[in-house]
């Protein structure tokens, strides 16, 4: 499915929001739960441009290299993704919708 870790999601999609943003458009990014001590939720914010803050971006970040959801138990923790994410994203990007 492309889900696997190492496939390329994160590669793809700094790439795509570097296009965007060099098309003019502010490019929200979001890497919910980031784990493993990576550094992806950085490289999405270099692409846009912008300044984001990484807490916005990437609000769970876990050192242990495992599924967030691993990760969240060996650490004695539990994770959510907030209902407002799209919501606060959106405050922070354009929605291209073909027609612009």
């Amino acid at each position: 499915t492309g889900t696997d870790t190492g496939v390329g999601k994160t590669v793809v999609t700094c790439a795509l929001a570097a296009v965007l943003a060099r098309r003019g458009l502010r490019v929200g990014v979001s890497k919910p739960c980031e784990t493993g001590g990576g550094d992806d939720a950085l490289r999405l914010i270099a692409a846009t441009g912008r300044e984001l803050a990484l807490d916005d971006v990437s609000p769970f970040r876990l050192h242990l290299p495992a599924s967030p959801a691993a990760a969240a138990n060996h650490f004695s923790q539990s994770y959510f993704l907030r209902s407002s994410c799209g919501a606060t994203n959106g405050k922070r990007c354009e929605i291209y919708t073909g027609d612009q």
